[in-house]
């Protein structure tokens, strides 16, 4: 953001970037975190750097920074439980989470007197 706002390539950089989302970002929280080191908090997201958009990756940081995405993300762990693995939360069914959401749709649309689109919603 530093770099498009000053319009500066050197504004800011990956390292910058990647030190305020982790140890940084635990500062500004006043947590102890944002480290992996014994006592502090342990939330981690693993990353698959075995992609062509990650490759050739001469600098783990800057890949991370500036090309990878969440889809890239194959687990996550918080607090020493693993919350997501392999595109499934761990933590809710995503079958419900989508008939919830699909329910309150359907509801704000009945609600709104909005004609549904064919094909969007199941009748």
């Amino acid at each position: 953001v530093q770099r498009l706002a000053r319009l500066d390539p050197q504004a800011s950089n990956a390292q910058d970037a990647f030190w305020l989302a982790t140890r940084g970002g635990a500062e500004m929280l006043g947590i102890d975190a944002g480290q992996l080191s014994e006592g502090k908090l342990a939330d981690m997201a693993l990353v698959n750097l075995d992609q062509p958009h990650l490759n050739p990756c001469f600098d783990v940081v800057a890949s991370l920074v500036y090309c990878a995405s969440g889809r890239d993300v194959t687990m996550t762990i918080v607090n020493g439980q693993v919350i997501y693995e392999n595109g499934e939360s761990q933590c809710v069914s995503k079958q419900e989470v989508v008939a919830k959401a699909r329910e309150h749709c359907t509801a704000l649309i009945t609600r709104l007197g909005v004609l549904k689109p064919a094909g969007l919603m199941p009748a």
